[in-house]
């Protein structure tokens, strides 16, 4: 996991929004921490962000390996071969 912090001042907001756009569509995030300092003129939120780093982009999440690529064919069943199995006491 990584976690990112940002600052998000409530004057000039642009730069630091453009940034967290990028990050958050760039990255799967897990969860987002969300708080706001007030100090007056200079009050901003901060957010903490949780993201997942082994998949960074999202756009990567469908090309995992389905259970069906990996598992051997089955093997057809032989009825007649399972028959000569039985006990002859079975019908």
């Amino acid at each position: 996991m990584q976690l990112k912090l940002f600052l998000r001042p409530l004057k000039n907001l642009s730069a630091v929004e453009a940034e967290m756009n990028a990050f958050l569509r760039s990255h799967r995030v897990l969860a987002v921490k969300k708080e706001f300092v007030n100090d007056g003129e200079n009050s901003f939120w901060t957010f903490c962000v949780t993201a997942n780093h082994n998949n960074n982009n999202p756009a990567n999440a469908n090309n995992n390996i389905g259970f069906r690529s990996v598992r051997p064919p089955a093997q057809p069943r032989d009825p007649q071969g399972l028959r000569l199995t039985r006990p002859p006491s079975c019908p």
